[in-house]
């Protein structure tokens, strides 16, 4: 970008320039971005000071004031394409000082040519005699019989004989004369190319719907001019990169906003200091055009230049009305297109037929076919962009919409809402209720600004994500009229925009986005004086530190939802966050507060009859009880929250209550009820799109896979989880899934592999304080002891977390470290201490209907009999614990308990219990 003397922030496009006018290998250097960038600034400044240097002879094709002064329209009889092949050889005339005599005269012989078959298009007039049921009327009808095509066909070949004709004369006189001085031919606007196709001067393709519009210019024009002029280069800039000749060295380049040190640096030389360029760069987003714009007019907007950064402030980021930035704007645009670009603004997608309709309601529409539609669509303002079905979409800048937007409501409020009414009803016969929604909601219908909020509610409940961002979309992109009669209802609107926004970001797994999002939603909300939502903003701000597990901050902002929905009296959000808080309780293990936060939004939502409310506090209720290791109990709660889920169709709900069933009924050995529910939690996982959720379902797939010793599948399982958390960054669930990994290792026999993972989890639990991860880590390395046949270390960690478990009082690791601690004392012969560790364990898996556990501790305390020459009672024990592995579908412990009773019925002991 070209201030006064300097370059701004476009070094590396100036390098690229020089290199081209000294590099004899590249023949042409591309600039392309979005509209705004400098990019026309550029070329001016290649043709007026870096040419000159390497005495170089260029000019500039601009080929939007091509199309826009040539008109583009079938009816001025204009060929753009020929007007440029005239460009290029009066540069070649005027350079080389030779007349292309014969061109001219292919030009003369094209245009009677053409004339000739305008006048031969027939036309007839009819005139109609009114008869009983008819009127008098006359009627023009053009006869085409495959005019159009016709017509289409004789531009192209009089295109194409145009430029062989050129190209023949320029490689004569070069080849007589020499290539003669460096030369370059900029092209300007390239995203006007479509003009000079031939297709859109008669309509026959519509640049919008054609899959592929071959670019004449591109494939043709250049390709034939590099080999016929070879002392020729060529700088295009555009908004797009295009595809030029195979075998033509180019150089690329894109042009992007600028960084923050540019914008004090072109402000600096306004006489701006850096506060006030640090509000234009937030506002213009280091958009150069923009920028531009707002440097020039904030000196003449009435406001003391130290006053400029809160001048900004108010007017972009409380309420965007500054209509001095768009009469500027509006005031670079040609006086035909001002009415034009104002319903463009209206819309979200720029349409030519809702155009149509817009501006011929209020007298504004001229048809000049193609043309008008095609100068909105290539204004630097408007945008592509790929939508639904694949399909590009023309769309505003919503900087510029904005202001536009500023402007209309300022200067008459009445004919913007009169677009909107007019849109309404366009889409609504149409029948796209999303766009109703939208342009009604842009005319402050507080009705219709409920109904989105009643919608986009209903979508995040059903964790319909598309829908929920399609309606945060309409929220974002709607310019509420109405005036302070609605401001309320208004920042009502756009801080639940912002709230449902970070709620689609969370689930998403967008962590920072999430937060950021909801703070903001959070401030408007405050603004507004609506406690109601600042404690739904609040209350998803603990639902975000909770997953980040920062319990004290997720805490903070549970109590501060807590004070907002007790002064708005909602007693539905009162049980939300009391439900957080006792999740909250839960992951500090703390089951006694846990338990009274389920009871307590329990009895809320019991009194208000709302059945999903009284369904998440049960799951609470039995995660509690889980952690108390009452399985059966909790299996009750969880079931009971499931069958209300699935009466009220909350599938995200009803997965979490079958993931639960499922990891209960492993625990409980019932290995059908665990695959069915597991089965069904991932398969709504899958449709939902909770990635989170769905990793957690492979986990207890993992964990069946593991305990059905199919091995394999349980270590894809742990792959692909932990491939998912490493990704998202979580340690708590990255250190699960590796000790699912090092369990399966372990299994398989590789013991290295197995203790690497263990430490490596424990590790991870250390950094996140989870005591009960920590433990878990700690039985596994016990194992791994174990399974070397190492006692005194496999005592140790068990040991250690045994510990752990009685403080945290988790009933089921107390049991498996009593388990493994008994497996140790056996190894050194030390059988008092190991049964009597055998006979706890059993204990507390019998109280909690462990059958799994169960089976572990008497195969264990059989095992201890076998090595004490107890064969009576290791026969008693290992049978018991075949037939507890039976029930729990373990066959491969089955079949380790009927290899042990073989030996020991070889050995001369009984195989039936004695």
């Amino acid at each position: 970008m070209v201030h006064s003397t300097a370059i701004v922030d476009r070094i590396q496009v100036v390098t690229a320039m020089h290199r081209l006018c000294t590099n004899d290998t590249t023949r042409a250097l591309m600039l392309w971005g979005v509209g705004g960038q400098g990019k026309s600034t550029m070329l001016s400044y290649f043709q007026a000071s870096i040419a000159g240097e390497y005495d170089a002879c260029c000019e500039v094709i601009d080929l939007e004031q091509l199309v826009d002064l040539g008109g583009g329209d079938l009816r001025n009889e204009v060929h753009l394409a020929q007007q440029t092949l005239n460009m290029v050889a009066r540069c070649f005339e005027a350079w080389h000082g030779r007349q292309l005599t014969a061109y001219w005269r292919l030009v003369q012989a094209a245009n009677r040519e053409m004339r000739e078959f305008i006048r031969a298009t027939p036309s007839f007039s009819i005139d109609q005699r009114a008869t009983r049921h008819g009127n008098i009327s006359d009627v023009e009808i053009n006869v085409d019989v495959g005019v159009g095509h016709r017509y289409s066909l004789l531009k192209s070949e009089q295109r194409e004989m145009l430029t062989a004709g050129l190209m023949v004369e320029i490689e004569k006189a070069v080849s007589v004369a020499g290539a003669g001085a460096p030369s370059f031919i900029c092209f300007d606007t390239t995203e006007r190319l479509h003009f000079l196709d031939g297709n859109m001067l008669d309509g026959s393709v519509s640049p919008l719907m054609s899959g592929s519009v071959s670019h004449w210019l591109t494939t043709s024009l250049i390709a034939e001019l590099s080999r016929a002029w070879p002392g020729l280069k060529f700088v295009l800039a555009g908004r797009e990169e295009l595809v030029l000749p195979y075998g033509l060295k180019v150089e690329s380049i894109e042009l992007t906003e600028w960084e923050e040190e540019y914008t004090r640096e072109v402000l600096r030389g306004r006489g701006m200091g850096p506060e006030v360029a640090a509000q234009v760069h937030s506002v213009a987003l280091g958009h150069p055009l923009w920028t531009n714009v707002l440097a020039d007019v904030l000196p003449s907007a009435d406001t003391p230049l130290s006053e400029v950064g809160d001048l900004l402030d108010r007017s972009y980021r409380s309420e965007p009305r500054a209509s001095w930035v768009s009469r500027t704007l509006l005031g670079r645009i040609p006086k035909r297109d001002r009415s034009r670009v104002i319903a463009a603004a209206v819309a979200r997608k720029i349409e030519k037929p809702l155009l149509t309709r817009l501006l011929g309601e209020r007298g504004e529409f001229e048809d000049d076919g193609s043309a008008w539609y095609e100068r909105i669509r290539a204004y630097s303002f408007v945008q592509s962009r790929r939508g639904e079905g694949g399909r590009f979409e023309a769309r505003m800048h919503p900087l510029i919409r904005s202001a536009v937007l500023s402007f209309a409501a300022d200067e008459s409020p009445d004919a913007l809402g009169r677009l909107h009414a007019s849109a309404a009803n366009f889409f609504d016969d149409r029948g796209d209720p999303l766009e109703v929604l939208y342009h009604r909601i842009s005319v402050g219908d507080t009705d219709a600004m409920r109904s989105w909020e009643v919608e986009v509610d209903a979508a995040l409940s059903r964790y319909e994500f598309d829908k929920a961002l399609q309606l945060v979309e309409v929220a974002d992109a709607a310019h509420i009229g109405g005036g302070r009669s609605i401001e309320k209802e208004s920042r009502r609107l756009r801080a639940k925009a912002l709230i449902a926004g970070g709620r689609i970001a969370f689930f998403q797994l967008r962590l920072d986005a999430a937060e950021e999002q909801l703070r903001r939603g959070h401030a408007l909300a405050e603004a507004s004086g609506d406690s109601g939502l600042t404690g739904e903003a609040q209350l998803r701000l603990a639902e975000v530190a909770h997953r980040k597990l920062d319990l004290p901050r997720a805490f903070a902002a549970s109590e501060k939802a807590r004070r907002g929905f007790q002064e708005a009296g909602d007693e539905r959000g009162v049980a939300a966050v009391l439900h957080m808080q006792g999740h909250l309780h839960l992951a500090q293990m703390d089951t006694e507060q846990a338990q009274e936060a389920a009871s307590r939004s329990l009895g809320i939502y019991q009194s208000m009859d709302d059945e999903l409310g009284q369904a998440r506090a049960l799951e609470l209720q039995a995660h509690v009880k889980c952690g108390r290791a009452e399985l059966v109990a909790a299996l009750a709660d969880v079931s009971e929250a499931a069958g209300l889920y699935e009466t009220h169709g909350d599938l995200r709900g009803l997965a979490a209550a079958h993931g639960m069933v499922a990891d209960l009924s492993l625990l409980l050995g019932r290995m059908d009820e665990a695959v069915a529910s597991a089965s069904r939690a991932l398969e709504i996982y899958g449709q939902t799109g909770e990635a989170f959720k769905e990793a957690g379902a492979v986990h207890i797939f993992g964990r069946i896979n593991l305990a059905r010793s199919r091995l394999e599948e349980a270590e894809a399982d742990a792959q692909k989880e932990i491939a998912f958390h490493r990704k998202t960054t979580n340690k708590l669930g990255l250190g699960n899934a590796l000790l699912l990994l090092g369990a399966v290792k372990l299994e398989g026999g590789c013991v290295e592999e197995a203790a690497d993972l263990a430490a490596e989890a424990q590790k991870l639990y250390l950094e996140v304080e989870n005591p009960l991860g920590e433990a878990h880590a700690l039985t596994l390395l016990a194992q791994v002891a174990l399974s070397e046949g190492d006692p005194v270390v496999g005592a140790d960690h068990a040991g250690r977390a045994l510990r752990l478990y009685r403080h945290i009082e988790n009933p089921l690791g107390v049991g498996d470290c009593l388990t493994l601690l008994a497996e140790a004392r056996t190894i050194e012969r030390r059988y008092a201490e190991a049964k009597s560790a055998c006979d706890d364990a059993l204990e507390i898996f019998e109280r909690l209907q462990a059958r799994p556990g169960v089976g572990r501790a008497v195969l264990t305390r059989g095992r201890m009999f076998m090595a004490s020459n107890r064969r009576a009672e290791a026969t008693a024990d290992i049978a018991r614990a075949r037939g507890e592995f039976g029930q729990c579908g373990d066959q491969r412990l089955v079949a380790e308990c009927a290899r042990l009773l073989n030996e020991i019925q070889h050995s001369g002991g009984s195989a039936e219990p004695g």
